[in-house]
């Protein structure tokens, strides 16, 4: 009984409570795009600019940009001294269909999006 409760104590270490960075992709756009398909965890998504236009980014838990947003459609104001913009999630967000991101700016920007697929 004793060496069970071991084996069993050992085998529920291996096991990891919830997703873990380690095994993060990320992905970079400059215009509307699918990041990946299938499920996984959404961790957090970096935003640049031209540092004059804001953009507006919206994520998608779909293949386009329709659906959930797990995400939701953000402003990120910008400005010369203020180019970048970020937000990350701890714990990760969950995503079934896929990643989709949607870019609305008037001038250029770019989205790293950091995901983990399953």
């Amino acid at each position: 009984m004793k060496k069970l409760t071991i084996i069993l104590v050992l085998i529920m270490l291996m096991v990891p409570l919830s997703p873990s960075a380690e095994w993060m992709s990320y992905r970079t756009i400059t215009s509307s795009g699918l990041i990946t398909e299938g499920s996984g965890y959404y961790h957090g998504i970096r935003v640049n600019t031209d540092g004059t236009s804001a953009a507006t980014v919206a994520v998608y838990d779909n293949t386009q940009a329709s659906g959930t947003q797990i995400d939701p459609s953000t402003v990120y104001p910008t400005s010369s001294m203020m180019r970048m913009a970020a937000i990350g999630y701890e714990p990760p967000l969950a995503y079934r269909n896929g990643l989709y991101v949607s870019i609305s700016c008037a001038g250029t920007a770019s989205v790293t999006v950091y995901y983990q697929p399953e």
